[in-house]
């Protein structure tokens, strides 16, 4: 099961898909990982964002309102919290995604520092990549480098769209751009109109799918497209601004 799938709003409940057919499956519920789960106010979560788990089966749940990183078992038993509040090695201001490697090293992005910080599975914290993003998302590819947004797509109205995608080695520095964005003719839907999702399969493949667009695209982990998928949209879009936000519509 890969838990980087799940959305974050049943992040609390886990399940399992079992495949009956190429056109059925079936949930079933396993347990919740919460308070509940193993009677213990420890356990218990302030807005959970993310979930992952290591090699051993055992799950760790980003805790943004506590800014913590909580561990269970494989059978949802709370094992221990480690992290906090603040500034400090170790510390979060606001954490938000995990991803943990094939050599169990974790991964926690906390985009109000701009820092992935990285520890082992006790909780020890080894060290800090500085990243330039606030809305901190990000893969790790199989070489171990950092996969994330590039920082200026979507968000900064008037940024010019140069790629989607910025590879990071391990010490935060851009070894690789990938993707081209969409130029727009009405402002400001170069940027908007550009924001994606992205994912990167087990053989290092790049998914990015893109919100406003029928678009989707798929990269080797050199960067190389394999394809791309895409449809124009029928109707016009249009923009207004409301309470000095912009707004996309179709019609």
């Amino acid at each position: 099961m890969n838990l980087k799938l799940l959305p974050m709003w049943i992040l609390l409940g886990l399940f399992v898909c079992v495949e009956i057919s190429a056109q059925q499956i079936e949930l079933q519920y396993l347990g919740k990982v919460s308070e509940e789960a193993t009677n213990s106010i420890r356990a218990f979560m302030n807005r959970p964002s993310d979930i992952d788990a290591d090699s051993k089966g055992n799950y760790y749940v980003v805790e943004s309102g506590e800014c913590m990183i909580k561990k269970f078992d494989n059978n949802l038993k709370y094992i221990k919290s480690f992290g906090g509040f603040g500034k400090g090695p170790g510390e979060f201001i606001l954490p938000s995604c995990i991803y943990i490697d094939k050599n169990d090293r974790i991964y926690v992005g906390d985009g109000m520092q701009s820092k992935i910080l990285v520890f082992d599975v006790e909780g020890k914290y080894l060290e800090a990549i500085t990243v330039t993003r606030n809305e901190l998302f990000f893969k790790l590819l199989k070489n171990g480098n950092i996969i994330l947004p590039n920082p200026s797509v979507g968000y900064a109205a008037g940024a010019k769209i140069s790629h989607l995608l910025q590879v990071l080695d391990s010490e935060g520095k851009i070894i690789q751009k990938i993707g081209e964005g969409k130029i727009f003719k009405t402002f400001p839907l170069s940027n908007g109109g550009n924001r994606f999702r992205f994912d990167v399969d087990n053989d290092g493949n790049i998914i990015i799918a893109f919100l406003f667009q029928n678009r989707i695209e798929k990269f080797d982990e050199k960067g190389k497209m394999q394809f791309s998928l895409q449809r124009e949209i029928s109707k016009t879009m249009i923009t207004y601004k409301k309470e000095n936000a912009y707004y996309a519509l179709t019609y």
